[in-house]
């Protein structure tokens, strides 16, 4: 009687341990295949970008690969505060952040990194349609974010706020003076890991 006791708490506990590594093993596997999906959205976004019509090169009517205008650039780059932009970019983008950066050669601060397009506003002055972006005078380098995506809801307790991120090279080019620059396309992307209960 003892020893039958004995034999179904031992395969008690057997299948108590087996459940136990059974669910461990599977949490490890949704955080593995939570990462993958991360980082081929990162791509799939950064990709995207690289490739928008919106700040593509044309010449003519003709779309180049590869080419990002800046001239466009810095046009998307001011409408992104607008509540229109968000809601049209947020089903492409979701939760991101994405900047272009000047690398090389360095911007020459003789051509202004801004259009000279003025609108007149109400008041009988003039605004400046497209302001400067981000322009770094020591390292002569200019950056423009045109979508910033960042989550702003609070984290419940445990929760933990993750970023990847994926730098892409570009071309960007200026058709202002037609000069060519090398760039890092950054793609920011934001996921918010919840505890598990």
């Amino acid at each position: 009687m003892l020893e039958s006791i004995f034999t179904l708490v031992f395969f008690a506990m057997l299948i108590g341990f087996g459940m136990f590594f059974y669910f461990v093993y599977s949490k490890g596997e949704a955080s593995s295949k939570r990462i993958e999906l991360d980082e081929q959205k990162m791509v799939e976004i950064a990709l995207m970008v690289s490739q928008l019509p919106e700040i593509q090169c044309t010449e003519g009517s003709v779309e180049q690969g590869a080419c990002i205008d800046m001239l466009k650039l810095m046009a998307l780059s001011t409408t992104s505060d607008h509540p229109d932009f968000k809601i049209h970019y947020y089903d492409l983008f979701t939760y991101a952040t994405i900047s272009i950066k000047t690398v090389y050669p360095e911007v020459d601060p003789a051509i202004p990194l801004k259009a000279t397009i003025t609108v007149a506003d109400q008041s009988g002055g003039t605004t400046d349609l497209y302001p400067t972006p981000a322009v770094d005078n020591v390292e002569k380098t200019a950056e423009f974010t045109f979508y910033d995506g960042q989550p702003t809801a609070t984290l419940d307790a445990g929760d933990q706020m993750n970023s990847r991120v994926v730098l892409l090279p570009v071309t960007l080019r200026d058709v202002r003076s037609d000069k060519k620059y090398f760039g890092i396309l950054e793609v920011v992307v934001y996921s918010i890991e919840r505890k598990m209960a």
